[in-house]
């Protein structure tokens, strides 16, 4: 519900398009946000607390796909 209200206050903003931020380890996460229509993006490293954490960027073109999908999964109960 929370990605949901976000995608739905950037599109009242004029947005159309999304992107964040997952440590690479985070596959459960990863997994989430790919039902939700979100796309691997680049790979990068951050360092975070003194060490280089690989990060991957999850991609929406179709920020309006995050709420469809999200009324359709039934493993997003788990997440919210």
């Amino acid at each position: 519900r929370l990605l949901c209200a976000a995608a739905l206050r950037l599109i009242d903003r004029g947005h159309r398009a999304a992107h964040l931020l997952v440590v690479e380890n985070n596959t459960d996460a990863i997994r989430f946000y790919e039902r939700l229509g979100g796309k691997r993006g680049e790979r990068s490293f951050k360092n975070l607390f003194g060490y280089d954490v690989a990060i991957i960027r999850m991609d929406w073109p179709d920020i309006a796909t995050i709420c469809q999908r999200a009324k359709g999964d039934n493993h997003a109960e788990s997440f919210r």
